[in-house]
């Protein structure tokens, strides 16, 4: 409840809401924030809102919901899976792989997948997004986890198909 004989005016110019407790002198970080608001504002010419981020999804929310949408060979024990996005331009695909399969040959089944030609002397290798180097085409996605710090590849990891 707004009381208009208690506190002051909301610092933004024009904005006309009141403060329960009166203004106190901004800190350093406050008038900084308050300006770049201000030149924000200035800049789209419209009147300034408030943007309210998404909540930041822990990791294993994040594997749970992989996991309901991932496709793979059912066969596959659940203890022996790796959960993978593979991404190539603008088409991407959720799915399981066993993790003592090859990766280059996992990732020529992706291509298919994705509708992708696999034409003689065309090939396909899969790299952790944001990596320059690709994954071990003769390697299995079990050895590339034990060697976590040097692939960068964990269990829901996005990864991207080059087909050259």
């Amino acid at each position: 409840m707004e009381l208009p004989g208690v506190g002051g005016k909301c610092q933004l110019d024009g904005c006309g809401v009141l403060d329960f407790l009166p203004v106190r002198e901004l800190t350093a970080e406050q008038a900084l924030a308050l300006e770049a608001h201000q030149l924000l504002s200035a800049r789209v010419g419209q009147k300034a809102t408030i943007r309210i981020s998404e909540p930041r999804k822990s990791p294993k929310i994040e594997l749970m919901r992989l996991k309901a949408k991932a496709t793979g060979n059912p066969s596959i024990d659940v203890d022996d899976r790796i959960y993978l996005c593979i991404k190539h331009k603008t088409k991407s695909l959720v799915v399981f792989e066993a993790k003592r399969a090859v990766i280059g040959n996992a990732a020529e089944r992706f291509a298919k997948q994705l509708g992708l030609s696999m034409t003689p002397g065309r090939y396909c290798r899969l790299r952790v997004v944001g990596s320059d180097q690709p994954l071990p085409p003769n390697g299995t996605f079990g050895s590339e986890l034990a060697a976590e710090a040097d692939a960068g590849l964990y269990n829901g990891c996005t990864l991207e198909l080059d087909h050259l």
